[in-house]
C-alpha cells in the first residue's frame, strides 16, 4: 500500500498533495503515509501498517495473531464476519435470502442495503463507524491534506464515505479536519506500478 499511495499522489486522486494518508480496505486495511511528500516506512519498513493499530483491548483475534486490531473489524473480513455473527441469530432479512447456500460476501451487505433492507444498513453503520475510528485516530497523529481510499470496501462509493465523513467529527480534532480531502483512489491496479516508478524519481 506504501507504492500504491505513492501513485496516487503522483498521478492519482492525491496529485498536488504532499500529506498523504492511503488506505487499501479489502481482505485487511493496509496504509501508507506521506509526510511533506515523502514515504514513512520506519526503520524496519513496518511503518503504515494501519490495520493493526488497537481498537479494542483483548478484542477480535486478527489474522495476524494478535487481538483487538482495527482490520479485524472495519475490512471487508470484518464486515463479513459480523455480518455471519448476526445472521446465526437473526435470519428476517434481505441479506439472508440474497446469499442462502453460498459464501457472503461484503459486497452484499452493501447490495441489500441498496435495496431498502434495515439489518445491512445497520451493518453498514457498524463498519462506518469502525473505519471513523481507526481513521480519526490517524488524523489525529498525522494530519493528512488527503486520505485516498481504494480496495474493495470502497468501491461502494459514497455509500460507505459519507457515513465515514459524519462519523469522523466524533473521533477526530477539530483542526485535523479542517480542508481535509476524502477521496476513491483512481488508479486501479496501476497504482502500484506508478508508485514503484516514483520511488525512483
Amino acid at each position: 500500500v506504501n507504492v500504491i499511495t505513492l501513485g496516487e499522489m503522483w498521478k492519482g486522486a492525491a496529485q498536488g498533495y504532499k500529506n498523504v494518508l492511503g488506505l487499501a480496505v479489502g481482505t485487511g486495511i493496509g496504509g501508507g503515509i506521506i509526510v511533506d511528500g515523502k514515504l514513512v516506512s520506519g526503520e524496519h519498513g513496518a511503518g503504515g501498517e494501519v490495520g493493526h493499530i488497537k481498537i479494542e483491548p483483548n478484542g477480535k483475534l486478527c489474522g495476524c495473531g494478535q487481538k483487538g486490531c482495527w482490520e479485524a473489524y472495519a475490512s471487508a473480513t470484518g464486515i463479513i464476519r459480523e455480518a455471519k455473527s448476526r445472521l446465526a441469530v437473526n435470519k428476517q432479512n434481505l441479506l439472508y435470502e440474497m446469499t442462502k447456500g453460498r459464501d457472503l460476501e461484503a459486497k452484499d451487505v452493501f447490495d441489500a442495503a441498496r435495496k431498502g433492507d434495515e439489518f445491512s444498513k445497520d451493518l453498514i453503520e457498524y463498519e462506518s463507524d469502525y473505519l471513523a475510528l481507526g481513521i480519526g485516530n490517524l488524523l489525529n497523529i498525522i494530519n493528512p491534506e488527503c486520505i485516498v481510499i481504494s480496495g474493495g470496501i470502497s468501491l461502494a462509493g459514497d455509500e460507505i464515505l459519507l457515513p465515514i465523513k459524519e462519523k469522523l467529527k466524533k473521533y477526530t480534532m477539530p483542526p485535523a479536519l479542517e480542508n481535509l480531502e476524502i477521496k476513491v483512489g483512481v488508479l486501479g491496479n496501476e497504482a502500484g506500478i506508478k508508485g514503484a516508478v516514483a520511488l525512483f524519481i
